[in-house]
């Protein structure tokens, strides 16, 4: 078997990286879920070279084979050779995707996740363009947070967490396309569910992916400013918002930044929401919606409300959208709404299941399928 750099094979458009990277292709770091490679081989047998580590929270790689889910599986700190497949048809040419499972964690220092390089017997076959190219930008509900798992499972770790059942794949998949994910469980536009104005998706947009801890050994390479140039989506979908909600009910753990206490009276005594903290939510919406446009020209802007169930802020957000292309004119964007999930389509940590995001996909690329280029 021989083994190949991942930077020759991409110099020879034999294989496409996936998600935001820092330009380091020998060694690739993979910053974000849906980060991973995808190829075309002819082959008996094909191993992907890793290297990982974490101190809580595990590393987790899906393997697409031919448009199917072939395995789901923890990878080995340190050095490590995984196989892919072994006893292949080497007169059949597969179509292989390997992914990153699980968002980035930055509560764990130590977690990382590099490709070394592939090792195969066989021989790669040019791979063609993505028929579209998708930008997801959210939260758990992105990060595909309660996926795996029965109804009852509640524990927070990266074993119910899955990309591979999580709609903006499925998604894009049914497309044939490329998508790259920016997601954060329980963050939000404005502040995380928790009050913490620290956490919120729009400040770190600019990035590769500066959400990591500063103590990270990947936080220089993920702090780096993101090129736009480099890979240009033809829509952009951003399903923000239930965690900014959620914080209203949550007791504030974190002081304002601001220093005018607003995080200390989020409902209102009758248990309505405070219309000053709706405000300032709005306000990082609107200003989020202008600066991903600014970025991002030529691409079609959609704004997602509606996953969970009773959120009262989502007309709000909705109304938000409108003044925005109403003030600035820009007629390349709209708010589109999805199905809330059900008990019957709820997964674990009573979070939408994986039915929730089958359905959810199906609709979403049959929205989209007229921005496809083939």
């Amino acid at each position: 078997m021989r083994k190949y750099i991942i930077s020759k094979l991409i110099s020879e458009n034999k294989v496409r990286v996936l998600g935001r990277n820092d330009g380091e292709t020998d060694t690739l770091t993979l910053y974000w879920h849906g980060s991973g490679l995808e190829f075309n081989i002819q082959a008996t047998a094909l191993m992907l070279l890793t290297e990982s580590d974490y101190s809580i929270y595990e590393e987790w790689i899906g393997v697409w084979i031919d448009g199917a889910l072939i395995s789901r599986q923890i990878v080995p700190k340190g050095k490590a050779e995984i196989p892919i497949f072994i006893a292949g048809d080497a007169s059949q040419t597969r179509h292989v995707q390997i992914i990153k499972e699980v968002q980035p964690i930055g509560t764990d220092k130590d977690r990382f996740l590099k490709i070394r390089g592939i090792k195969t017997d066989g021989s790669f076959v040019k791979i063609e363009e993505p028929a579209i190219r998708l930008e997801f930008i959210g939260d758990s509900i992105t990060s595909g947070e309660g996926t795996v798992g029965n109804k009852e499972e509640m524990t927070w770790n990266p074993m119910v967490m899955s990309t591979s059942f999580a709609y903006p794949f499925l998604t894009t998949s049914k497309l044939v396309g490329e998508c790259r994910i920016m997601s954060q469980g329980g963050w939000g536009i404005f502040c995380s569910w928790d009050g913490n104005l620290n956490n919120n998706i729009p400040e770190n947009y600019d990035n590769i992916c500066s959400v990591l801890s500063k103590e990270s050994d990947c936080y220089n390479g993920g702090s780096k400013k993101y090129d736009f140039t480099s890979w240009k989506p033809d829509v952009i979908l951003i399903n923000l918002g239930t965690n900014d909600e959620g914080a209203f009910r949550t007791p504030p753990q974190y002081p304002d930044r601001d220093g005018d206490g607003l995080l200390d009276q989020k409902l209102n005594k009758d248990g309505t929401y405070n219309e000053d903290c709706v405000k300032r939510i709005l306000e990082a919406e609107k200003a989020f919606l202008y600066k991903v446009r600014r970025l991002n020209p030529e691409s079609h802007i959609i704004w997602l409300t509606g996953s969970f169930p009773g959120e009262g802020l989502n007309a709000r957000y909705e109304n938000c959208v409108k003044e925005y292309i109403t003030e600035s004119g820009d007629k390349n964007a709209e708010m589109v709404r999805l199905q809330p999930f059900t008990p019957e389509t709820v997964g674990s940590r009573e979070h939408p299941g994986p039915v929730w995001h089958s359905e959810t996909a199906k609709f979403l690329a049959d929205r989209l399928r007229k921005y496809a280029r083939r």
